[in-house]
């Protein structure tokens, strides 16, 4: 589509490149010096922090927070916080890059991506996933896990303080135990 959407009760802070064919759902909030790309779709309620970058053809769901950048076709659940960065495997150096067209990542509902925190290629990161600052991430993770120092925990596994908080709450019938 050519045409933008804005939506109502949205905030666009200044220094903001909006381009063609973008749909800001109704209350999106975006601080200064953001970039949306071609074609992506912000959902109800999200905020993009300053500087943030999402590339083209980029879906987001409600009410996420999203700080980091996303590349291009990344799908994002709803409830999603995300401070870290996306980004393609580039399996051809040698390619022309705007020829290049990757399968791009998924993040599953309710997931938290950490600050620095890399994420590379197609994968999917379930729902209700932790990873944790500064993780580089190149495997997929199933739902109600966390990854930390390189390694996977499942919710059952997991014995540090994210468990005594309610971030799993949503687990239940997601993961067999």
């Amino acid at each position: 589509s050519s045409i933008t959407i804005v939506g109502k009760k949205v905030w666009i802070g200044p220094f903001v490149t909006i381009f063609r064919g973008a749909i800001l759902e109704q209350d999106v909030k975006i601080d200064p010096y953001c970039r949306i790309g071609h074609n992506s779709i912000i959902g109800k309620g999200t905020r993009v922090l300053y500087g943030a970058r999402i590339h083209d053809d980029v879906t987001i769901g409600q009410n996420c927070v999203i700080g980091g950048n996303c590349s291009n076709r990344v799908r994002i659940g709803n409830d999603v916080v995300h401070f870290g960065r996306i980004t393609h495997k580039f399996n051809d150096p040698k390619a022309d890059w705007h020829e290049t067209e990757e399968p791009s990542l998924t993040i599953g509902d309710g997931s938290v991506i950490g600050a620095q925190a890399l994420l590379v290629g197609d994968i999917t990161i379930g729902n209700h996933v932790y990873v944790a600052a500064g993780e580089t991430i190149r495997k997929s993770i199933p739902d109600c896990c966390i990854a930390y120092n390189n390694q996977i925990y499942c919710q059952e596994e997991w014995k540090g303080s994210l468990g005594e908080t309610n971030f799993w709450d949503n687990c239940n019938g997601l993961r067999a135990k």
